[in-house]
């Protein structure tokens, strides 16, 4: 073998290198590459690692030399050695890198080029009895580049070469014409022109008005792998076979070929071969099926034909192999190769115009009822394809209702509900009602429910006995198998049938089904963790509106359950069915209290509802935004402000309210509901979450609503570092703001750290303009103010300022900023809050 070198094929390119030493270095190299021997002991470099950077970096780069010599070389009479390289050329490019193979079709190697150069060295090849190169020709042809344009008439060309090929009985060259052969037919399947001319020069085309160009049978390429289909050698079998399956779309069942079969050929060749490899213990079952999918049925099945009445004992043969493998040793791939075989079979026999044979498909179909009802139906993978082939075979009520009856014994899923539903729309109502009656007995596993539920519903659109049904209805229901499909079925069904199935227990996807179907009368017995459940799942999948039609029939005494049209709108990003956001979560107040003595389980409602807008990965619209504001200020208010766990609820509400205000979305009373909480609460924490919760959205909310910038700094109290933090960017913009400056500089009062590093910058150069401004009038009180919850105001009023329009607000907030007295100042004042109380105070 040549040491392979770095420059190894720049040095075997050089023009004093003779051809034959040329040819033979590229073969070392490319052969090579295909060799699995590698030093694995050393880490030096191998010479495997120096064909692998030749292949891939020295050898592209000298494509069109020896593209141009190799395709020069096949038309010399000096082919074989040129015919050996471009063989492996070609299969090394299949395997390597995509560099090598696009540089070689850019070298001119492309599928019409190869395939004219290869034809005629294996021309030229067979005329001189030269087999090797033959080969070399027909595998360099068949390990091509699969896409590229090649002329139809080639088809022809390969089909007549390669059956030339295969009568030099040269083991080598009939697997080269064999690969041939698999080529055209795979190129057939994409490229019509190119199928023609293969049908043309096919047996089966012998008739399509062009002259034949063979001179026997023999040269028919369909003839050719059809008298190998039952080949003692198992690989030409199998690629016979597989080739023929590819074919026959090209064949089409062309009434020669199946003259030809009929003649001698199946009945004295083929079935008695395959009966030898049946004793043998081969398989002859995939070959018998390829073979008749390429045949017209008329000449194997009309009248007395012998080919029919040899094949079908051999089937029999067939059939009784698999069972004895299912059987013995629960092999069930026999059993699926002879159901493929069988099924070929009655293809053909439904193509028939005699009586006689549509009548023993019937039969056929009858006598494999009884196997299958005992053994078939248990074979994993089969069961259900065997079920198809009866389904459509058999027309006698007895073989149906041993089939059905069956179903029950199938140990696995393979029992397909379209199989089943045929079986039962070609069955009476008497024998449906038996056989659901039988299905019920069998047992309790998902694969038996599935075949019962089919059947039932089959029961149900031929009108059997409503009674039994009911029963079969009430059993299933027991089982908790197969709900989905049963409720579909009893929903539609309504009346007697839907009470039978309610009376064994509902839940919340059975209340959603009956929604679909406009029947939720049993709302009140669906348990609500359930329907909450339900709709959490279905939310997905089902209509927005038939889910709100299931949540208001609900009497919803849970209180998590009053939040689903929230959570679940922010959570699809749906804008539909929020009108009653309000009424919503004064329901879900009234539950919570109803159910705890107060509302702690409601307002951690609102909890849930900031949590959801955390996680959510999309862009929540305003309209849903708002809707969630409107629900937890009425939540709140109707809440009573004194339930335990208001201050977490109150501090969840202040992010909600910013997250509107961010898009500029509708908030409704939100703001006041939160003013109104912490005039009621003295807590330091309950301040400082909700300044840091508004901070992001300060400048908006003073454009927006004033007064709750107003009660949020009267809030403030406490000398608390983290207040303080917090605090500064409400206090820089409201020192910036005329409307509310002088309550930002009580505030301020009331929690400037005596530090003065612990002071925010920002904020102490804010007040210093305000003073410098002439903000500061009066000397401020430095004692903490009083905290007095005031009495709430009429539920008409909301806040002290939004009860008047906007204009009479604004001079309100500056006629109140502008007309305290010194007097006033000194007093311990009451803080103001959003009921009316503010204004009350200041009359005082």
């Amino acid at each position: 073998m040549a040491t392979v070198t770095p420059s190894a094929v720049a040095k075997l390119w050089r023009k004093d290198v003779p051809r034959e030493a040329r040819y033979a270095g590229l073969r070392d190299l490319l052969e090579e590459d295909a060799s699995d021997q590698r030093d694995s002991l050393t880490v030096k470099t191998t010479p495997r690692d120096c064909t692998t950077k030749e292949l891939d970096e020295a050898l592209p780069d000298y494509a069109p030399p020896i593209v141009g010599a190799l395709l020069g070389d096949l038309r010399t009479s000096e082919n074989r050695a040129a015919a050996e390289c471009l063989s492996l050329l070609v299969r090394v490019a299949g395997r390597r890198p995509s560099k090598l193979a696009a540089s070689l079709v850019e070298a001119g190697l492309t599928r019409q080029a190869l395939s004219r150069a290869a034809l005629d060295a294996a021309r030229t090849s067979l005329q001189s009895n030269e087999l090797a190169a033959a080969s070399a020709a027909l595998e360099a042809y068949a390990c091509g580049p699969s896409k590229g344009p090649e002329p139809a008439e080639y088809a022809a060309r390969w089909c007549v070469v390669a059956c030339a090929a295969l009568k030099k009985n040269d083991s080598r060259l009939e697997t080269a014409a064999l690969s041939v052969l698999d080529a055209v037919v795979r190129r057939s399947t994409i490229d019509p022109a190119y199928a023609s001319c293969a049908f043309k020069s096919s047996k089966a085309g012998e008739r399509s008005g062009q002259s034949p160009t063979q001179v026997d049978d023999d040269g028919y390429w369909d003839c050719a792998l059809a008298s190998r289909c039952a080949d003692p050698r198992p690989y030409v079998a199998r690629a016979v076979a597989a080739s023929l399956r590819r074919a026959a779309s090209t064949l089409r069942r062309g009434r020669p070929l199946s003259d030809w079969l009929a003649q001698r050929t199946l009945t004295e060749v083929l079935i008695p071969a395959w009966k030898d490899q049946l004793r043998n213990g081969s398989d002859v079952c995939d070959s018998i099926g390829a073979l008749l999918d390429c045949c017209h049925p008329s000449p194997l099945f009309n009248g007395d034909a012998k080919a029919a009445k040899a094949l079908v004992p051999l089937l029999s043969e067939c059939r009784n192999k698999a069972t004895n493998a299912l059987t013995t040793d629960k092999d069930s791939t026999p059993l699926k190769q002879f159901f493929i075989a069988w099924d070929a079979v009655f293809r053909c026999l439904r193509g028939v115009d005699d009586e006689r044979w549509c009548r023993a498909a019937r039969q056929h179909g009858k006598m494999l009822a009884r196997p299958y009802a005992s053994t078939y139906v248990k074979a994993a993978q089969s069961g259900s394809y065997g079920l198809e082939l009866i389904t459509a075979a058999s027309d006698e009520p007895r073989a149906l209702e041993r089939v059905l009856k069956s179903l029950g014994k199938a140990f696995s899923d393979d029992v397909d509900e379209d199989n089943v539903s045929a079986l039962c729309e070609r069955a009476p109502a008497p024998l449906l009602a038996r056989s659901l009656a039988k299905l019920l007995r069998r047992g309790e596993e998902a694969y038996v429910v599935k075949a019962t539920i089919v059947v039932l519903e089959h029961c149900l659109q031929k009108h059997c006995d409503r009674h039994g049904i009911c029963d079969a209805v009430r059993k299933l229901a027991r089982r908790r198998i197969g709900r989905d499909k049963l409720r579909k079925l009893v929903c539609s069904a309504g009346g007697d049938i839907l009470g039978a199935y309610i009376d064994e227990g509902v839940d919340g996807f059975d209340l959603i089904a009956a929604a679909k179907a406009g029947d939720v009368s049993f709302a009140a017995r669906v348990d609500a963790a359930s329907l909450s459940n339900a709709l959490a799942r279905a939310e997905a999948t089902e209509d927005r509106d038939t889910l709100l039609l299931a949540w208001r029939a609900h009497p919803k005494d849970d209180a998590r359950l009053w939040a689903w049209p929230i959570l679940s709108a922010i959570d699809q990003n749906q804008t539909t069915g929020l009108d009653e956001a309000e009424k919503w979560g004064r329901n879900l107040a009234k539950v919570g209290r109803r159910k705890s003595g107060d509302s702690v389980e409601a307002v951690g409602v609102v909890t849930q509802v900031r949590e959801v807008l955390e996680d959510t990965t999309q862009d929540v619209r305003a309209e849903t935004l708002g809707a969630a504001c409107c629900f937890c200020a009425a939540l709140l208010d109707a809440s009573g402000y004194d339930a335990h766990g208001l201050s977490r609820a109150v501090a969840d509400a202040a992010y909600i309210l910013t997250r509107t205000v961010s898009v500029d979305g509708k908030f409704g009373d939100l703001a006041a509901s939160i003013g109104v909480a912490l005039a009621r609460n003295d807590s330091v924490d309950l301040c400082t979450d909700v300044c840091k919760a508004i901070a992001p959205c300060v400048q908006k909310l003073l454009e927006r609503d004033i007064a709750f910038i107003g009660n949020v700094l009267d809030a403030l109290d406490g000398k608390a570092d983290r207040l303080t933090e917090v605090a500064a960017p409400l206090l820089a913009a409201a020192f910036a703001d005329d409307r509310v400056s002088r309550r930002a500089d009580d505030a301020w009062s009331r929690i400037k750290p005596d530090d003065p590093s612990k002071q925010p910058a920002d904020v102490r150069v804010a007040c210093g303009a305000f003073v410098r401004k002439g903000g500061r009038q009066q000397p401020l009180t430095l004692g903490k103010r009083s905290v007095e919850a005031p009495t709430p105001a009429p539920k008409k009023l909301k806040t002290p300022i939004s009860g008047v329009s906007g204009d009479a607000r604004l001079s309100y907030a500056l006629a109140e900023v502008g007309t305290q007295s010194s007097q006033e100042l000194s007093q311990a004042p009451r803080r103001a809050n959003v009921k009316g109380d503010y204004a009350i105070a200041n009359s005082q």
